[in-house]
């Protein structure tokens, strides 16, 4: 699987949903992004999608995070979704990053970047 990467899909209700993965030095973590319904949201301001890991133990899915969805405003890809998200679980580092639509515009081909642990700016990708 290529690294830092997420193939994300439309679900029946529209929304965007899939899985991907983060390396760095340390770290391999293979996550899905699973969309929170317009019902479970209590405002605009609440994440519209969970992060979530599968326990090596069961199998299942464990929700580790958050997401929210935007729409890119500038450049080649204005128009586009992007996601900001963040690790909440202590087990995990405590990143936040972004999911980016992929060089070339190949429709569900998205770019995980770190935004670095509590926010820092760092970048592993």
């Amino acid at each position: 699987m290529a690294k830092n990467v997420i193939s994300l899909q439309n679900t029946t209700t529209g929304q965007l949903s899939g899985e991907g993965n983060i390396s760095t030095l340390n770290d391999d973590i293979n996550f899905g992004l699973i969309p929170i319904s317009e019902e479970e949201r209590r405002s605009d301001r609440f994440p519209t999608h969970t992060v979530e890991v599968i326990r090596a133990s069961t199998g299942e899915y464990v929700e580790v995070g958050v997401a929210w969805q935007k729409t890119m405003k500038r450049g080649t890809d204005a128009g586009l979704p992007m996601f900001s998200c963040k690790f909440s679980d202590p087990g995990l580092p405590p990143w936040r990053f972004s999911i980016f639509p992929a060089d070339g515009k190949e429709e569900g081909n998205y770019r995980v970047k770190l935004n670095g642990r509590d926010g820092r700016g760092h970048n592993d990708d």
